[in-house]
């Protein structure tokens, strides 16, 4: 909601009547202001009511008309004020920087020497005269124009930022800073002026001077994703890491993330001990980088961290199917495997893990011979027909069985294990699925697993079911 006492006071300020070129230019200023925070409504509306206390003041319709610029509208505003004040030379003014700013540049130079012609200190024309020079690259003519309307008032913000941003487009470094400077005393409110002296102060590591400058920028233009990133990277550098993961959260805010914003961000948090955030930023990581397994790999470290087993695995997953060869990955699914006691299936990572790449292949070699020897596979793949291998496997089982039930109580009742094998044409498994298994002892089902999946088979496509009974005590 707009407040009154707002508008009364953008109203009461309002320089108007015989107000001086000084007083006007301030005026005009804050509307750029406002126009850049996206406030210029509040103005908008005060100037509207000022104009109808004030119908024969031209000013105020000149303000309502900048309220808009550049565009259609502004510039037919301005028209209709100089039909009836066709010596006013802020209606010329203002229709010569509509001009400028659609660089229809022989109608801007016409009002400015029109404005001009009429009086000649009217330093506001002699500025946008060396923008419109500059805007057609003759840098000489800009800064003439510039110091020309110095002389006449020494403090012009927009006056000292054009001479110092084309001293710095001519290799004047030294010269321009200093009427930088001034332009940013008299006027901090301009985004050029603002990322020019951020520039300088960066290159000269002055970054204390180069974060206020950034930070400024930002809060003129909040939506202006260089400006907030140069902030942010301000804040990293100087070490201030709660208040540079603040900046980066702004700027994500924006949309489109960065994949480097984001992992320094993660970093941070990282480094904060912040898992909650991290985790979040990750995931923002996962969903922008589509192919790449590392933020899912820290998701499930994290997920880990948090006792969510079950949401880390599916992490760990969504890793390896981004790239199979990532034997840490391989590695970590095994371990949370052998943690909940699924050994089959851990058993079956440490085996994609070997074939992988990277420093963890190697343990899970070592990982994977300890758990292979818990299920006392056969000493020789099985072969044969279907028949043939369901007998012998039935053996090995059953005397792992009895083995078992002398260290496990639990198995003295005895169960069904079943399981299908998918067989291709040359008889070779692609997969194995556990269909029953009513014993609950995971060594017996990873031996039984292994052992169907291990076997060489006919060469014919089928999927045969097993059925193992294991019969404990009547």
């Amino acid at each position: 909601m707009i407040s009154l006492v707002l508008m009364l006071s953008i109203a009461a300020a309002a320089p108007t009547g015989n107000a001086t070129v000084p007083e006007v230019v301030r005026e005009l200023q804050a509307i750029v202001a406002a126009q850049a925070r996206g406030t210029v409504g509040e103005r908008r509306i005060a100037y509207a009511e000022l104009a109808r206390k004030l119908p024969q003041d031209p000013l105020p319709r000149v303000y309502l008309a900048w309220c808009d610029m550049p565009s259609d509208d502004s510039w037919n505003q301005l028209k209709g004020i100089a039909t009836i004040n066709p010596e006013n030379p802020w209606v010329h003014y203002g229709m010569a920087s509509v001009y400028t700013l659609w660089k229809m540049k022989e109608q801007a130079r016409t009002e400015l020497e029109a404005v001009l012609k009429r009086d000649p200190n009217f330093y506001p024309a002699m500025v946008t005269q060396g923008e419109l020079a500059q805007q057609g690259g003759d840098t000489a003519k800009a800064e003439e124009r510039y110091r020309a309307a110095l002389k006449v008032q020494a403090d012009d913000a927009r006056a000292n930022a054009g001479l110092g941003l084309v001293l710095l487009e001519t290799g004047k470094t030294a010269e321009a800073r200093p009427a930088l400077d001034r332009s940013y005393k008299a006027w901090p409110d301009q985004p050029k002026v603002l990322r020019a002296l951020y520039q300088l102060s960066r290159d000269a590591k002055e970054l204390p001077a180069a974060a206020k400058y950034a930070a400024a920028l930002a809060e003129l233009a909040p939506k202006d994703r260089a400006a907030r990133q140069a902030i942010a990277d301000l804040r990293f550098e100087l070490g201030d890491k709660v208040e540079a993961a603040k900046e980066y959260e702004r700027l994500l805010r924006l949309g489109d993330p960065e994949v480097a914003v984001l992992e320094r961000l993660a970093g941070l948090y990282r480094e904060t001990s912040d898992g909650e955030a991290e985790e979040r930023v990750q995931q923002q990581r996962a969903a922008v980088e589509k192919t790449n397994p590392d933020p899912c790999l820290r998701l499930a470290e994290l997920l880990q961290a948090r006792g969510a087993g079950e949401q880390a695995e599916g992490q760990l997953l969504e890793a390896i199917a981004r790239d199979a060869t990532r034997a840490d990955a391989q590695l970590m699914l095994a371990r949370s495997r052998v943690k909940r006691d699924d050994l089959y299936e851990a058993n079956d990572a440490y085996r994609a893990c070997v074939t992988g790449q990277g420093p963890a292949v190697e343990e899970c070699k070592t990982e994977g011979a300890e758990l292979e020897k818990r299920f006392k596979l056969p000493a020789r793949k099985l072969k044969g027909d279907v028949n043939n291998i369901n007998w012998a496997l039935s053996g090995s089982l059953n005397e792992l069985y009895t083995e078992r039930k002398k260290v496990s109580a639990k198995l003295a009742a005895g169960g069904l294990l079943k399981l299908r094998v998918r067989v291709d044409k040359e008889g070779v498994v692609q997969g194995v699925d556990v269909l029953s298994d009513t014993v609950g002892d995971p060594v017996l089902a990873g031996h039984a697993y292994f052992g169907l999946k291990d076997a060489q088979y006919e060469k014919k496509k089928r999927e045969p079911v097993f059925e193992f009974e294991l019969k404990g005590k009547k």
